[in-house]
């Protein structure tokens, strides 16, 4: 079901931040169950680094850095920043 998030409904769900604070987890990258080149000659052990060590951990950055983000306009009551971040925690999480 669709729920549109208003100002009261925002005001009214985060009047109190602190119930948020302890419910924050980082994220991390997951090690992968094999080795990098246990894929070739199909994928290369390079190819496997990069795509795993650095791509995929930029989506892990960026989504922490987001969710960060969202806790901080929950303190502040602050729904536009937290409209703002909800694309950037969906396309980084998934």
């Amino acid at each position: 079901m669709l729920h549109t998030l208003t100002r009261r409904t925002f005001a009214t769900t985060v009047s109190k931040p602190s119930a948020f604070a302890g419910l924050r987890f980082k994220h991390t990258l997951p090690s992968l169950p094999y080795a990098y080149n246990a894929l070739e000659p199909f994928i290369s052990k390079e190819i496997m680094e990069v795509h795993h060590a650095k791509h995929h951990q930029t989506y892990v950055n960026n989504l922490n850095a987001a969710e960060e983000k969202l806790g901080s306009a929950f303190q502040v009551n602050d729904i536009s920043d937290a409209i703002a971040t909800q694309s950037a925690i969906k396309f980084n999480g998934g």
